[in-house]
């Protein structure tokens, strides 16, 4: 019993004081991507741990890692921005289409003629211009679209990994993919409000408008003025804008991520016949590590392009953890780290005119962009060969982006990047499972599940991921 209450007690300190996890990217669908099936801090020493503990027989040298896996990963569900559950086109706040009407038109640029058309249109209640920007609905309904939609990336990815010297591993990792983000439904929220009122009951201007109070029937009016000139012909003003606002899809090439790791097993309680001190081997690690930002970059002309990456950013990291694997019982870890990702300028991007704009921007410019850096930590429980040839793991993951910072190659004072760099941070946590069985025993079948925990500003993936594997 004592070593029951040893080993709850020992998860118990390792879950609250962790500090972070392995290698993430800037991409909110993506955060951490799974390459294998198999526990991620074996490190090619699972094997050896199982002989020193005289629990095999099987000699492996275990100088040699490598799988290749077949993956998918699926969200019809994102978080948004205040921690609330929203369709998958919200996660960066609603479209706001009255939006694109406000702040000042940047030097050289000419404003859409559509655009020009509807802001000369007028709000009944009070006769001021639809570009007024006083009169935006704090409640993103009147003017704003809710993208209701799916997003699906399927591909393969491959890991090598070679053990020199020792205690020293190297890890080389990529793979290639397909993504689809589709939007079925944009949906008009001034029509599905929150609150429903009846025609001539009057409204606090807070509610609506954020000025003078205003009646069902003057929101009613508006409603279709706003619809007529905007909502219903929005795929001609994202044409004037030079943006296409449909589904997207595409395949390509992920990002190239290399790293080196040290780990040394320490034996402890070996040389002592007491039996109430358990034999455990304690491992310290610690990786450094790079990504080339190869992958395929988003189309900064697509609204709903993604990158297959840290979107064409280098970026490097840093990891250091513990694993502390008992004789009698299953193997615990921790891990903490970091990923900073380099500045590059970016072609053409869309940037916020006013800081009520969310979720789409009338004007675009050529930008600097320096990626915040992502915290992340870890802790993970992991029975290898419970049951013969059977091994399990599981791992909880956390990842928190810090805010991106853009600078404007020729300065404008027409663009606000400040309102997006607000909505570029985002939070992430998710659980890791993993079952894996021998073939032989330098071959093993696996399958992980990467499931979504709470979130912020980002989507609700889920991910299988099927791995064979091969050990040398």
């Amino acid at each position: 019993m004592r070593k029951f209450y040893s080993v709850i007690a020992l998860f118990v300190f390792l879950f609250t004081n962790a500090l972070t996890a392995h290698s993430t990217r800037l991409s909110h669908n993506d955060f951490c991507p799974l390459y294998v099936s198999e526990y991620p801090f074996n490190y090619l020493s699972a094997n050896q741990k199982e002989i020193d503990k005289d629990q095999t027989d099987d000699k492996i040298l275990e100088i040699m890692h490598m799988s290749i896996s077949g993956f998918g990963q699926t969200a019809s569900q994102s978080t948004n921005q205040n921690k609330q559950a929203a369709h998958l086109g919200d996660y960066r706040g609603r479209w706001n289409m009255v939006g694109l009407l406000y702040g000042s038109v940047p030097t050289g640029q000419t404003q859409p003629a559509l655009l020009t058309t509807a802001a000369a249109q007028t709000y009944a209640f009070d006769g001021a211009l639809l570009n007024a920007a006083s009169h935006t609905d704090i409640k993103d309904q009147l003017g704003h679209f809710s993208l209701k939609g799916t997003y699906r990336k399927v591909g393969i990815r491959g890991q090598f990994q070679g053990r020199i010297l020792n205690d020293f591993v190297f890890s080389v990792k990529g793979g290639m993919a397909d993504m689809r983000y589709a939007i079925s439904s944009f949906i008009d929220a001034a029509l599905t409000p929150t609150t429903n009122l009846p025609v001539g009951v009057a409204v606090a201007s807070t509610d609506y408008y954020g000025t003078a109070a205003a009646t069902a029937a003057n929101i009613a009016t508006d409603t279709t003025t706003i619809a007529t000139n905007l909502m219903d012909i929005r795929d001609q003003i994202f044409t004037q804008m030079g943006l296409d606002g449909k589904s997207w899809s595409d395949a390509g090439a992920e990002d190239i991520d290399a790293s080196l790791t040290w780990r040394h097993h320490f034996h402890a309680n070996q040389t002592t016949e007491d039996e109430n001190w358990d034999e455990f081997i304690c491992t310290p690690h610690f990786t450094v590590g790079g990504v080339l930002g190869t992958g395929k970059e988003k189309d900064q002309a697509k609204a709903l392009s993604l990158a297959f990456g840290n979107n064409g950013h280098h970026a490097v990291y840093v990891s250091g953890g513990m694993n502390i694997d008992f004789y009698d019982t299953v193997e615990f870890g921790f891990q903490a780290g970091g990923t900073h990702f380099f500045n590059r300028k970016i072609n053409g991007m869309f940037i916020p005119t006013h800081e009520e704009q969310t979720g789409i921007f009338p004007y675009k410019t050529d930008v600097n962009y320096n990626p915040g850096t992502t915290w992340n930590f870890s802790v993970s429980m992991n029975a290898f060969h419970y049951s013969d040839k059977l091994s399990f793991y599981a791992q909880y993951l956390f990842a928190n982006h810090k805010k991106d910072t853009i600078t404007l190659v020729t300065a404008d004072t027409a663009f606000k990047p400040e309102v997006l760099e607000n909505v570029t941070t985002w939070t992430v946590q998710a659980l890791n499972l993993g079952f894996n069985i021998d073939l032989t025993p330098a071959m093993t079948l696996g399958v992980a599940w990467q499931a979504p925990l709470a979130r912020r500003g980002a989507f609700r993936t889920n991910t299988i991921l099927l791995s064979l594997i091969g050990t040398f």
